[in-house]
């Protein structure tokens, strides 16, 4: 793997950790909204769910395409589904749909980010 592809590969990963982190604002997110701690928890239900899709998805796609462009791929869903949940003005099933997005783009990315990664390091350079 070239060194770019790398450091791109290092910055959309770290972007979407961040996106990770800020979904413990969510619950006050959705106070905000006049929702609370049950819409907060169906929302990560959703994401939970779409990212045990996401991750078989990965294996069935990730040999008939480059996982790099998977990974690209989740990182897009990922932050589409960020947007849409920040945009968010009233409590709406469309937060639902952002959970969706959200939680497909995560399994996707960090599993199709791993093996991308794997490919690239052979198993002498690896710190075991």
């Amino acid at each position: 793997m070239r060194t770019t592809s790398f450091s791109l590969l290092f910055l959309g990963t770290s972007f979407t950790a961040a996106g990770c982190g800020a979904t413990l604002l969510l619950t006050e997110h959705s106070r905000s909204l006049d929702g609370g701690e049950i819409e907060t928890g169906w929302t990560l239900a959703e994401a939970a769910i779409r990212i045990l899709v996401g991750v078989p998805l990965v294996g069935w796609f990730g040999e008939r395409t480059r996982e790099s462009r998977l990974a690209a791929f989740g990182a897009l869903l990922g932050a589409i589904g960020c947007m849409t949940l920040a945009e968010g003005h009233v409590q709406s099933p469309a937060i639902g749909l952002s959970g969706f997005l959200v939680g497909l783009g995560w399994g996707v990315l960090f599993l199709a980010a791993s093996t991308a990664l794997s490919h690239c390091v052979t198993d002498a350079d690896r710190g075991f």
